[in-house]
């Protein structure tokens, strides 16, 4: 077995957006309350990635639950989902700042996020 040198073919290239200061670990597991299947290194949370179309629909499930309230609709959309119930994410929800700014964030990144790939990838420094 053999360990062969790369070459990089392309550096990181970070987006304006930033948030969650300190909270990085808790919007991660907010993602994976949300039906996102989180990547990142062994007990390293401070760069982690998901599959876009299921970051994508978790964004939705936080606008359909900030259009609509806890109703029974939503609900029900919630646990149809790969979500979990709306009473273990919402402290969630106000842990990180609230609705608006977490659905204002996550529009950000979802923007911002490298369009060549399937992935969102997530660095804290």
């Amino acid at each position: 077995m053999g360990k062969y040198l790369h070459v990089i073919k392309r550096h990181e290239s970070y987006g304006d957006s930033e948030g969650f200061n300190w909270k990085y670990e808790e919007f991660n597991e907010l993602l994976e309350l949300l039906g996102c299947y989180m990547c990142h290194e062994e007990d390293i949370f401070d760069r982690f990635e998901c599959d876009v179309e299921e970051y994508k629909r978790a964004l939705d499930l936080l606008k359909l639950y900030k259009a609509n309230g806890k109703t029974e609709e939503v609900e029900n959309v919630f646990e149809n989902s790969e979500a979990a119930c709306l009473d273990d994410i919402e402290p969630y929800i106000t842990e990180l700042g609230g609705i608006d700014y977490i659905i204002n964030k996550m529009e950000a990144f979802y923007n911002e996020r490298d369009m060549e790939s399937d992935w969102i990838t997530f660095s804290a420094w």
